[in-house]
């Protein structure tokens, strides 16, 4: 039986939120980035928590923030220098399994994409958001016809591609764990290694405070 391994990005790919960091990154300049920040993080803890759906998440945070695509062109590296340690250190791992390897992140497209294929990930297994820009490069919003940006997204996403075998889903907050649930994958996996949340741990069939353990359960099943 084939194995496919679906990774979130955020808080598992990478250390960090991008989203989050890209606010502190554009803010820098803002006698009120503290209070700004604060208030994404917090927004983004909800919707990792279940609190609020993602698309209420991820409304509430754009509006917070004045986004030009040269910010984004800026940031991109920061990304791929926040690769999580034990996802690196495990490279191999990922290129000899690539065909089998997605990413499905309710993050952005433009951020997640050179860190994830500088790892080993195909380009055409990478699945995100899309930021909309106005004529003088400004984010205005995402696509909201793009699966990841709904209620389910990402379980929504994984069952558009019609895997046959056992999919195993990897990630920190509670739109993972969402996959299983609606019974696009066999097994999920919560990966602890940067935040624990006994929400969505409780739920796992495996709670994976590092790559190596994931691997360890994916040559299991």
């Amino acid at each position: 039986m084939k194995k496919y391994v679906i990774c979130d990005f955020d808080s598992t790919i990478v250390s960090i939120e991008t989203l989050d960091e890209l606010a502190k990154f554009v803010m820098h300049k803002s006698e009120y980035k503290a209070d700004l920040t604060q208030k994404i993080e917090e927004i983004t803890e909800m919707g990792m928590q279940g609190k609020i759906s993602f698309s209420q998440s991820l409304y509430m945070r754009l509006d917070l923030m004045h986004l030009h695509k040269d910010d984004i062109e800026e940031f991109k590296d920061r990304v791929k220098n926040a690769i999580t340690v034990s996802v690196d250190k495990n490279k191999k791992f990922i290129e000899k399994n690539r065909d089998n390897m997605y990413v499905v992140s309710g993050g952005f497209r433009e951020l997640i994409t050179p860190a994830a294929v500088s790892i080993g990930f195909k380009k055409e297994n990478i699945f995100a958001n899309d930021f909309v820009y106005d004529g003088k490069g400004y984010v205005t919003g995402f696509d909201e016809n793009n699966f990841l940006a709904t209620t389910l997204g990402k379980a929504n996403q994984v069952k558009q591609l019609q895997l046959e075998g056992c999919v195993i889903m990897v990630g920190d907050g509670w739109t993972d764990y969402e996959v299983k649930q609606e019974g696009v994958a066999d097994c999920f996996v919560a990966f602890a290694e940067h935040v624990e949340r006994k929400i969505v741990v409780q739920h796992a069939d495996c709670v994976a405070y590092d790559f190596d353990e994931v691997i360890n359960f994916y040559k299991k099943v």
